[in-house]
């Protein structure tokens, strides 16, 4: 699972190394920079349900990618976007929750990020191993998300909150360490999944083994 955060521009080139037999799930955010930059990749999941979401696709809309979205991810994606498209119902919301039972479809917890929903759906959907990278949950360096992603942003620290990272303390938002906190709670249930932080920045994430991605993907 790849996420946006900062700390991935130090890793994102040896994920051209990755197996066949591995699947590489990205987030919206890096949907354009892994296109760019010619990174393989197999699925993107999108979770937002405003219509600030909408760029991370635009001018993108004839890929063939596969899309994961949340039932309530802003409609436009869902409408504009021509590659295969996986609605994801969310438990808890009960619009969804009722057309998931008339269909007989699953239903997912979500954590309330596309992080969160990312790992919840590797799960659930029977992942061995689940390996998270640029999941720093923090800013690191000051920033918000990796290089070349339209999400960029200077952080002023001073108003953050401090946490355990792992090239020592880190910065973080109260959103962010909720989220790190629901999937360090969602993963201690899972007895037959490994999981792997191969983000080499940010937050600690109890639960999951901290490693170099060279090192996964050999």
């Amino acid at each position: 699972i790849v996420a946006a955060g900062p700390s991935l521009d130090k890793n994102v080139e040896e994920l051209r190394n990755v197996s066949a037999n591995s699947t590489v799930l990205i987030v919206g955010t890096v949907f354009r920079k892994f296109l760019k930059e010619k990174i393989p990749f197999d699925y993107v999941i999108m979770t937002d349900g405003t219509v600030g979401v909408y760029p991370q696709i635009q001018g993108l809309e004839q890929e063939n990618k596969p899309l994961f979205l949340l039932a309530t991810c802003y409609y436009k994606v869902a409408k504009d976007y021509q590659g295969e498209r996986y609605l994801i119902f969310q438990k808890a919301y009960k619009k969804s929750e009722q057309y998931a039972r008339e269909k007989e479809y699953e239903t997912f917890e979500t954590g309330g990020s596309v992080l969160t929903t990312a790992v919840e759906v590797a799960i659930s959907l029977g992942a061995k191993q689940v390996v998270l990278v640029g999941a720093d949950l923090a800013f690191s360096g000051g920033t918000s998300h990796s290089k070349g992603t339209a999400e960029v942003h200077h952080i002023e620290t001073m108003e953050c909150e401090q946490i355990q990272g792992l090239d020592g303390a880190v910065f973080t938002s109260n959103q962010l360490n909720i989220y790190r906190k629901w999937i360090e709670q969602r993963i201690v249930r899972e007895k037959n999944v490994k999981f792997y932080n191969a983000t080499e920045g940010g937050a600690i994430i109890k639960g999951m083994k901290n490693v170099k991605l060279s090192e996964v993907v050999k």
